[in-house]
């Protein structure tokens, strides 16, 4: 993968990135949230699903991202789903959804804070990307 695909992929899910090339290094900004510098190699070694799976267990700390009918990106934690990592600590009985990027006093919404509907499993897909 191209690490412009990278990019793509991120805002795709609702994060304000820029990515700067070093030599043989990428160092990528992610809205103020973090800073990860990876290999230009590694990066083009990762398939799309690898790098969905990255992307979710990093930034959504292992919620799926998703996007509502109206383009609004969210993340979404399944039934059964715990975190307990030190930004965050969650167990969520139902599903729910958060919004991007996940904020440390993050709480569920059910209601998409762009259009003002309900959000649910007929509303809400999984985020597609070009392959």
């Amino acid at each position: 993968m191209h690490y412009q695909q990278w990019q793509v992929m991120l805002e795709r899910r609702g994060y304000t990135v820029s990515i700067e090339q070093q030599g043989v290094w990428l160092e990528c900004q992610i809205m103020g949230v973090c800073t990860d510098m990876r290999r230009l190699s590694d990066v083009a070694h990762t398939s799309y699903k690898g790098m969905r799976k990255q992307i979710d267990m990093l930034l959504g700390h292992g919620m799926q991202h998703v996007m509502h009918t109206c383009g609004m990106p969210l993340l979404r934690a399944a039934a059964g789903y715990m975190c307990d990592d030190a930004f965050y600590e969650r167990f969520s009985r139902y599903l729910e959804y958060y919004q991007v990027p996940l904020a440390v006093n993050a709480r569920p919404i059910m209601i998409c804070p762009a259009c003002g509907e309900v959000l649910d499993k007929k509303t809400v897909h999984r985020v597609k990307d070009m392959e």
